[in-house]
């Protein structure tokens, strides 16, 4: 049996155990440190979900949707999350991270599913110039390409 450790549950992440999932004698394991939406934010969008957002109260818009947060050119803006901050908070993951200029604490997430959470998530297979470029012209990715597009919709 083998045995296979995937750090992080974000798209990418996802789809490494969507396809390892296939294979027979493999067992999984996803890390993640995964914060997660705080209960009092999670509570409102419950309550709303399924409303026209037009048919909020004011008073949840706000909360959910406050202005944004100040920002300087050293961080990744820090857009909220229903009204939250939780993917950039520090819960841990920063605690052995060092480098020149000191720590950008807003570059590493702390939310299960990483900055997928805020920004969203794309995947776009490579182009077929663009594998050109590999020692096999990617010839090794057309079968998991293939696979992927049975899952998603993705374009060439």
């Amino acid at each position: 049996m083998r045995h296979v450790i995937v750090v992080g549950s974000g798209p990418a992440a996802a789809g490494c155990v969507l396809r390892l999932s296939k294979e027979e004698n493999t067992k999984i394991t996803m890390l993640d440190i995964g914060s997660r939406l705080p209960d009092k934010n999670f509570t409102i969008a419950t309550q709303l979900k399924g409303l026209d957002f037009a048919s909020w109260p004011g008073d949840m818009k706000n909360r959910l949707y406050p202005s944004k947060r100040s920002q300087n050119n050293r961080t990744l803006p820090e857009k909220l999350v229903l009204g939250s901050d939780y993917p950039f908070s520090d819960q841990g993951q920063m605690q052995h991270i060092r480098w020149e200029g000191g720590p950008r604490p807003s570059l590493v997430s702390s939310a299960f599913g990483g900055f997928s959470n805020v920004w969203g998530g794309q995947a776009y297979p490579f182009t077929k110039s663009a594998l050109q470029q590999w020692p096999d012209a990617g010839a090794g990715m057309v079968d998991a390409y293939a696979e992927v597009r049975q899952i998603l919709p993705l374009r060439e």
